[in-house]
């Protein structure tokens, strides 16, 4: 086992460079997670990763043991010394356990979730106390790219749109596809076949700007992407129609977005926004205040003979 994790942490080493210059790319807060981000949806574009049964189950546990590697890796770092594998109590070592050398993979034993901690009670305790602050973090993850995951297909969203991505034959073609888009349900499906969907939005969509596309995917199969324009552009959605597996939308955890990519209108609210929390912070007018001020200064400037002394708009 220790062989094999090694070999695994050399092969790691080897791409630290080009993995290195792509986080540096993924700037601002959150940058670590919109990195694992950015791999999860190459692996959903040029792989047949999220089509495998219990991906899920299986891409959690590979954080869950990594998380575990690191606090183990954290606490020998603290202690001086190596972690003892399972059974070293009953066991001890013939001789002391040295330090690895440099540029040495360090030779850990994760316990999996199924092993019993044989180290101490006091270690054993601290782990749960440990773990269970952490509980409700592990149990409720960031929805990959603001998305999920069906049987029959795989969704992500920004504030403006929603994307389906929908893996067909290679056979299939834009002719064999049926697309219908309704400001509150979608249809779709390839003809002679059963609908792939045919449901309700849980939000309204603006159909002026939905749209739809197929194209090569890999070499047995095509990819027909759905962009689903949305009207109420400062919301998530937690699911594409009604009906199919839901996301916890209070999970999303946006990376920060460039003002300059949102549509005017929304530019707009935003930048009000963010103008009257600043205003309101140094305690001085916000938009709407300055507004009914102008709207005085005009009045009063139409019409000197009257007395604005105790003037109030509200």
């Amino acid at each position: 086992k220790i062989a094999v994790e090694n070999a695994i942490f050399r092969m790691a080493q080897k791409h630290d460079a080009a993995l290195a210059q792509i986080l540096e790319e993924h700037k601002g807060l959150g940058a670590e997670l919109n990195f694992v981000n950015t791999v999860f949806s190459f692996l959903a574009r040029n792989s047949s990763l999220f089509r495998s049964s219990g991906v899920d189950k299986q891409i959690s546990g590979l954080v869950k043991k990594n998380v575990r590697l690191f606090k183990a890796t954290k606490r020998n770092a603290e202690k001086g010394k190596s972690v003892p594998p399972p059974n070293s109590a009953s066991k001890p070592p013939s001789k002391p356990i040295s330090k690895p050398a440099k540029n040495e993979p360090m030779k850990i034993e994760v316990l999996d979730d199924d092993e019993e901690n044989t180290t101490g009670n006091s270690d054993k305790n601290a782990m749960k106390d440990e773990s269970d602050s952490e509980s409700e973090e592990e149990e409720k993850p960031a929805p990959l790219e603001n998305g999920g995951t069906t049987d029959k297909y795989v969704w992500t969203q920004s504030l403006q749109e929603v994307q389906v991505f929908i893996t067909v034959p290679k056979t299939v073609k834009g002719k064999n596809c049926v697309v219908t888009f309704k400001p509150k349900s979608l249809f779709v499906g390839i003809r002679g076949e059963d609908p792939i969907i045919d449901a309700n939005y849980p939000e309204a969509s603006d159909i002026r700007y939905c749209t739809w596309t197929v194209a090569d995917d890999r070499a047995d199969t095509r990819m027909l992407t759905i962009f689903i324009s949305k009207v109420n552009k400062m919301q998530w959605w937690n699911c594409v129609v009604k009906g199919d597996p839901e996301i916890d939308t209070q999970t999303i955890r946006p990376g920060n977005s460039n003002i300059q990519d949102l549509d005017f209108e929304t530019q707009r609210t935003v930048k009000k926004m963010m103008f009257d929390n600043q205003q309101k912070m140094m305690g001085k007018p916000t938009s709407g205040d300055l507004q009914k001020d102008e709207m005085l200064q005009k009045f009063m400037a139409q019409h000197p003979e009257m007395d604005f002394s105790n003037a109030k708009i509200s």
